[in-house]
């Protein structure tokens, strides 16, 4: 079955789900505001430089662990709605 009736396309990057690329946009504006680098922010999280990058760009799958470790570090509540 060639590329075009499956709905895949190779040879462009699959976006990531809205969801993920909001929180990690929102994540990156919040390490910012308190002045941080993603070099510094992955120090102390004790986590690579790109996996700040790949969370910030939506390209990593977050756990609600590493939420709470993002706001631990950062110091910010996690408020939602699950409705």
């Amino acid at each position: 079955m060639n590329n075009s009736m499956t709905g895949n396309n190779s040879k462009r990057p699959m976006e990531p789900p809205v969801l993920r690329y909001k929180i990690g946009q929102e994540l990156k504006n919040i390490r910012k505001q308190r002045g941080y680098t993603q070099e510094q922010l992955a120090s102390m999280m004790e986590i690579s430089r790109s996996t700040i990058s790949k969370i910030e760009n939506g390209q990593l799958n977050l756990s609600i662990d590493y939420l709470e470790r993002f706001s631990l570090k950062l110091g910010f509540t996690v408020d939602f709605t699950l409705i």
